[in-house]
């Protein structure tokens, strides 16, 4: 889509991730999915932090690399694959007053002196991966991709109509082509500002094709009658995203499917309507669910809503997946902030973007991941049963999905083999009641 169009809704600006370095594996990792050091204490009561390395050669590069660049005289114990360090004191990141949040700290202790000791940041997280404390600064990253449309037909060359670049990119490449050093924050900068205008971006999410497509929708809808004050309007769809790390097979990818409903209703009925949509889309997992107690809600905290959702008003709902609760769909009130928003920049850009007349109403949005999902409900079938025969107990694998679910509702299996009489009167019986079938001998 155009890039005016997520310059409206806030993308552009505002859907990022913040993310970080691990500075002895060189791991990128999100900053909201990363947990707390693991500290353990020794049997003498000395506090250590162990980090892990991938094998024996990389914790001695790790371990001079320590004593070099991060904490140098720090008392580092090499164990094979792990390294030791000595813990004076562990202080977690606090809260101010103000509501500005304070860094901790982590103190190691020096080798020659339990006194002395090297203070390093700690804001509460570490490698997910190493469990190393010794991190780069965080960083936001957009999570759109952003590709780049160039016409074809422009001859690039040195003709009078080859394709033509702005001077401060023409002068970087000469400075590349004549072998000297550029800056790699200088040179990103200068291939954005060359190629943002024209860029467009695989869409994060499918909502924003609603938002442009409001006058046709109102206009749809006037076409039987007056427009109804709450009407939704759904779709399924891919969406991309640019990942850090992709986990846990299809549940979190660079490319998957949604399924989003954009639910417009009157200012006043916002929270009656956020109500509804939270315990019906909540009744929807659990009647399709072999364990509906492993489907549950959370309110997301002030500090992790998206950009869009207002104030209060956003809940996941979550699936028990093997490694843990993870979010499977999102309720969140948008409240008029796409439409409002759209309307500005259309006013202001002159863009095809309009409301549809809908800016004052507010948006409910269930948002549910369509792939996660389908991962979901295969780890809520799967069942192993314990079963007898002659020769003992076996387990036997089930998959005990919902019959809406189930490709087969049915399977009819007679005991005897090779009953033809039979097998021509259930051929003949499934058709006849236009039930969709497949026939096969085993």
């Amino acid at each position: 889509m155009p890039s005016a169009v997520w310059k409206a809704s806030g993308h552009l600006d505002g859907f990022t991730d913040s993310i970080v370095d691990c500075s002895l594996s060189g791991t990128q990792f999100r900053v909201d999915k990363a947990g707390p050091v693991v500290a353990a204490t020794t049997g003498s009561g000395e506090t250590t932090i162990t980090i892990l390395a991938p094998h024996k050669k990389t914790a001695k590069l790790w371990e001079e690399q320590i004593q070099t660049d991060f904490a140098a005289d720090a008392r580092v114990v090499r164990e094979g694959c792990l390294l030791h360090l000595s813990v004076a004191e562990l202080v977690d990141p606090s809260t101010a007053t103000d509501g500005s949040k304070v860094p901790g700290r982590i103190e190691l202790r020096t080798q020659n002196s339990d006194l002395e000791t090297i203070k390093i940041e700690y804001n509460g997280y570490v490698c997910p991966i190493t469990n190393s404390p010794f991190l780069g600064t965080p960083r936001d990253i957009n999570l759109m991709y952003q590709v780049v449309a160039i016409d074809d037909s422009a001859p690039i060359g040195d003709s009078d109509e080859q394709y033509t670049v702005s001077d401060e990119f023409d002068s970087m490449i000469r400075t590349i082509r004549e072998g000297n050093p550029l800056q790699k924050a200088e040179m990103r900068n200068s291939l954005k500002r060359e190629l943002l205008p024209r860029s467009m971006y695989l869409r994060p999410e499918t909502a924003q094709g609603t938002y442009v497509q409001t006058p046709n929708a109102k206009r749809s809808l006037e076409e039987s009658g007056p427009r109804p004050t709450t009407f939704g309007l759904a779709q399924i769809g891919e969406s991309y995203r640019n990942e850090i790390a992709v986990e846990h097979f299809s549940f979190r990818s660079s490319e998957f499917d949604q399924m989003e409903m954009q639910y417009f209703c009157p200012a006043q009925d916002e929270k009656q309507c956020f109500n509804f949509w939270v315990r019906d889309r909540l009744a929807w997992w659990h009647d399709l669910a072999r364990v509906p107690e492993d489907f549950i809600t959370l309110n997301v905290d002030k500090e992790d809503l998206a950009h869009y959702a207002s104030g209060k008003s956003c809940v996941d709902i979550e699936y028990r997946y093997p490694w843990g609760f993870d979010e499977i769909e999102g309720i969140a009130s948008r409240s008029n902030y796409d439409m409002n928003l759209h309307s500005k920049y259309h006013e202001l850009e002159k863009t095809n973007v309009d409301d549809g007349g809908l800016k004052e109403s507010f948006v409910i949005e269930p948002a549910a991941g369509l792939s996660r999902a389908v991962l979901a409900f295969l780890c809520d079938a799967y069942t192993e049963d314990v079963r007898t025969d002659a020769k003992g107990e076996y387990i036997q694998t089930v998959l005990q999905l919902h019959p809406k679910l189930s490709p087969y509702k049915a399977a009819v299996l007679p005991l005897v083999r090779n009953n033809a009489e039979f097998v021509r009167k259930v051929r003949a019986l499934v058709p006849d009641h236009s039930i969709s079938y497949c026939f096969r001998t085993v």
